[in-house]
């Protein structure tokens, strides 16, 4: 019982020391950080236009396919169907007819 009551007591002693090194080490930081005026922060990058190169990029592609549909647009309506009618086929010939069947007991 004496040997658990050394142990306990030791360990109490060494909480009492961690705490108290604790203790001294934050007014430590906190002496150097009063001490030390905090840097300014970076000013923010300017950004003059709203796009990105990529979106600027995008924005091109897309007039530039609309200013070739705009020039082909006559030949690109000639080959829809708002052009000319396209060739109907023949229509297939019609099938012989074929006789009637006759009813029982009804001569012609």
């Amino acid at each position: 019982m004496a040997a658990g009551k050394l142990v306990a007591e030791r360990t109490r002693i060494a909480r009492q020391q961690q705490k108290k090194a604790a203790a001294e080490a934050s007014v430590i930081i906190a002496n150097n950080n009063a001490k030390q005026p905090s840097p300014p922060p970076d000013p923010a990058p300017e950004n003059r236009s709203p796009l990105t190169i990529t979106q600027w990029l995008m924005v091109g592609s897309i007039a530039v396919g609309l200013a070739g549909l705009y020039y082909k647009r006559e030949e690109l309506r000639a080959k829809t169907f708002f052009g000319e009618k396209m060739p109907q086929p023949d229509p297939a010939p019609a099938p012989p007819p074929q006789p009637k069947p006759k009813l029982f007991g009804v001569m012609d």
